[in-house]
C-alpha cells in the first residue's frame, strides 16, 4: 500500500484566513478562490478547519496530512465524473495555557506549576481579550507576584468572568456557564484530570464517598495545590470559552458568507464541512450564519472529535430546550451524511468539560461521561438526539451504511486514541465516503 509520505496531493488546495473579529486577512485569497470556481469546473469543494493551534502552520500541517490521506482514498475510486478543489480555514485560535492539558501531552501529577510559568500564561492571555478584562487580568497577575491569598486571587478571577460579557444566546445548550460562588473549586490538584480509571467519556454516574470525597476511580476531590495550580486551571477554562466563543463567531460571521458566495459563483458545487476541535464548531456555526436568512444547506458535514455539548444538536435535551444547532437537523440543512467521531480516549474534549462542571458544582456527575451535562461531542458523540444513529468508524475498506437527515455517531476507540489523533486512513475513509454518497 501507498505509505502517506509517497502520494501526491493533486486536490488543489486554498488557504482562507480570517482574524479574531472574522474579517478576511487577505482578499486577494477570495479572489483566488472565485477564480477556480469559475475556471476548473469542480464539482465539489471541502472546507476543511482546525481546532487550537498556536500557529497558522498547524493547521497547515494538519491539512497536509489529511489531504494526504483523502486523496489516497479517492485514487482508489478512479473517479472520472468528480472534480475536488479544497478549502484550509485559517483562524487565530490558541491552546491551552498548561501544556499538560495540550492534546499529545503527556500529563504529569507529579509537580506544581512554577509561579513565573503562570503568570507568563497571563500574559498570553490578555491578547485575547478586551481592554477590561485586560486590566482585571493584569491586577490577577501583580496579586500572583506579591503571593496574594488563594481568596484574593478567586474573587478576582470572578470579576475577570462576569467582565468577558459573553454571549449566552450563542451557545448550543443553556446551561450554567460558571456559578460565581464556585470558581474557587477550581484551586484543585492536577491529578483531578486524569484520576478516571474509565478514561474520559465513561458512560455511567459516579458514586462519591462523602467521608473521603473520592469516587469510585474517579475525582479525589480533597486534593489542593494551592493558588499557582488553581490559577492555572482557571487559565485553561477561560481560554476554552474565549476559543469556543470565537470558533462560532468566525463561522456565523466569516466562512457563512464565503460559503454563501461560493453557491453563487457555482451553483451545482457540493460543499463538504469537515472540523476537528473547535473547528467543528466553526464549520456547523458555518452551516447557521448570523440570521435565518444566512442558513445554507451543505452536502455533508464532517466533525472530527468536536469540542463542544453533546446536547448541540439535541431536541428538547432538558425537557424544554433545543440545542443551539438543533435547526441544522430539523431544516435538513446537511442534505448528505452526517457524521460525528467520537472515543472515551478523547480527554482533551472530557477535561474541558470537567472543568466546566467543576466551576458549576456538578461534583456527582461521571465527568465527561454520556450522562454528565458538560459532555463533548468527542467524547460521547450527539446525546438526546432522535435522529441519532450508534455506528463504528471502518477499518479501510469498509462500506457505510449513511443516509440523509440522520446524525451517525462513529465510535472511534479502535483508531482514534486521543483529542488529535485523527490523521488515520480510517478518518479519511469515512470522509470520503461521506463525499461520495
Amino acid at each position: 500500500m501507498t505509505s502517506e509520505e509517497n502520494i501526491m496531493i493533486t486536490i488543489p488546495f486554498f488557504e482562507l484566513e480570517f482574524n479574531k473579529k472574522a474579517d478576511q486577512v487577505n482578499q486577494a485569497e477570495w479572489q483566488l478562490i472565485k477564480q477556480a470556481l469559475k475556471h476548473q469546473a469542480y464539482t465539489d469543494v471541502i472546507v476543511l478547519s482546525h481546532g487550537w493551534n498556536n500557529d497558522m502552520d498547524d493547521a497547515r500541517r494538519l491539512y497536509n496530512a489529511l489531504l494526504k490521506l483523502i486523496q489516497a482514498e479517492l485514487d482508489k475510486k478512479q473517479l472520472s465524473n468528480r472534480k475536488f478543489m479544497a478549502m484550509g480555514v485559517l483562524w487565530p485560535s490558541k491552546k491551552f495555557a498548561d501544556k499538560e492539558l495540550i492534546p499529545g501531552g503527556a500529563a504529569s501529577t507529579d509537580t506544581n506549576p512554577a509561579k513565573s510559568e503562570v503568570i507568563d500564561d497571563c500574559r498570553k492571555l490578555e491578547e485575547f481579550m478586551d481592554l477590561k478584562s485586560r486590566v482585571i487580568l493584569e491586577d490577577i497577575r501583580k496579586s500572583l507576584e506579591s503571593n496574594a491569598e488563594a481568596d484574593e486571587v478567586s474573587m478576582k478571577f470572578k470579576n475577570l468572568f462576569e467582565s468577558m460579557g459573553r454571549d449566552e444566546s450563542k451557545n448550543e445548550d443553556t446551561l450554567p456557564i460558571v456559578n460565581l460562588d464556585r470558581i474557587n473549586m477550581m484551586f484543585i490538584d492536577e491529578g483531578f484530570w486524569m484520576d478516571n480509571d474509565e478514561g474520559i467519556g465513561g458512560d455511567g454516574v459516579q458514586n462519591v464517598d462523602s467521608e473521603s470525597g473520592n469516587g469510585e476511580g474517579v475525582i479525589p476531590l480533597s486534593l489542593w495545590t494551592g493558588i499557582l495550580g488553581g490559577v492555572q486551571n482557571i487559565l485553561n477554562v477561560t481560554t476554552y470559552y474565549l476559543m469556543k466563543d470565537r470558533s462560532g463567531l468566525i463561522g456565523r460571521s466569516g466562512l457563512n458568507p464565503v460559503l454563501r458566495k461560493i453557491k453563487q459563483v457555482a451553483p451545482g458545487i457540493r460543499i463538504h464541512l469537515v472540523g476537528h476541535s473547535f473547528g467543528a464548531r466553526l464549520v456547523s456555526s458555518a452551516i447557521m450564519g448570523e440570521k435565518i436568512e444566512d442558513e445554507i444547506a451543505v452536502d455533508s458535514l464532517s466533525l472530527l472529535q468536536a469540542a463542544f455539548s453533546h446536547y448541540a444538536f439535541a431536541g428538547k435535551y432538558d425537557g424544554s430546550k433545543d440545542g443551539l444547532f438543533r435547526s441544522v437537523v430539523t431544516k435538513k440543512l446537511v442534505q448528505g451524511p452526517f457524521f460525528i467521531t467520537h472515543t472515551r480516549f478523547d480527554k482533551a474534549v472530557g477535561i474541558a468539560y470537567a472543568v466546566a462542571s467543576r466551576v458549576a458544582g456538578q461534583a456527582g456527575q461521571g465527568l465527561g461521561g454520556k450522562n454528565d451535562l458538560y459532555g463533548g461531542l468527542g467524547g460521547n458523540g450527539a446525546q438526546k438526539t432522535d435522529e441519532a444513529v450508534s455506528a463504528t468508524l471502518l477499518a479501510t475498506g469498509g462500506v457505510y451504511d449513511f443516509k440523509p437527515e440522520k446524525v451517525f455517531n462513529l465510535k472511534s476507540d479502535e483508531y482514534i486514541s486521543g483529542h488529535s489523533d485523527i490523521i488515520k486512513p480510517q478518518v479519511a475513509g469515512a470522509l470520503v465516503s461521506a463525499f461520495l454518497t
